[in-house]
């Protein structure tokens, strides 16, 4: 795990991690936490393999995050997502402190891939953004670039589907 990036070389990184993970059978989300100007943890979205629901990149990358501070206390934190994070993602990184939340593909350009929000949590997701602004923040990737785990993904399936 590299410790030392810029913006851009983190938001590259959880895009590699989230393409990587569909090539090991899982879903196409990654998440890195920097804490105190370095990277900390690393997290995938393993839900495919666990069966638990909250296996999002986002919670396992803070869980670790924690583990390697040594406390739940991850105030000043930054995630770096490879999606825009959904509203238990979001709320994980309230609890723990973190002070905001960067995506590399919006929750929009996710749904066009094939993986729309459920109505409700769009709902809330949208209350959550209005009373929280600046939280939650695009990264400067562009969307050619944050649609390359979904393009796996998509690939990865179709292959299945034929097979």
């Amino acid at each position: 795990m590299p410790t030392d990036m810029d913006e851009r070389g983190i938001l590259q990184r959880v895009l590699d991690l989230a393409a990587a993970n569909v090539r090991d059978g899982q879903r196409p989300f990654g998440a890195i936490v920097v804490a105190g100007g370095r990277v900390v943890a690393e997290g995938v979205n393993t839900v495919t393999s666990s069966g638990d629901p909250t296996d999002h990149a986002e919670v396992r990358a803070i869980r670790a995050a924690s583990q390697a501070v040594g406390g739940e206390d991850l105030s000043g934190a930054i995630v770096y997502t490879s999606c825009e994070p959904c509203i238990m993602c979001q709320a994980t990184g309230l609890f723990s402190g973190v002070e905001r939340m960067v995506f590399a593909a919006s929750s929009a350009l996710a749904a066009d891939m094939g993986f729309p929000a459920p109505s409700r949590a769009a709902r809330v997701q949208e209350r959550l953004r209005s009373e929280l602004p600046g939280y939650v923040v695009a990264g400067d990737i562009p969307p050619a670039v944050s649609r390359v785990p979904f393009a796996v993904w998509i690939e990865r399936h179709d292959e299945d589907r034929r097979a």
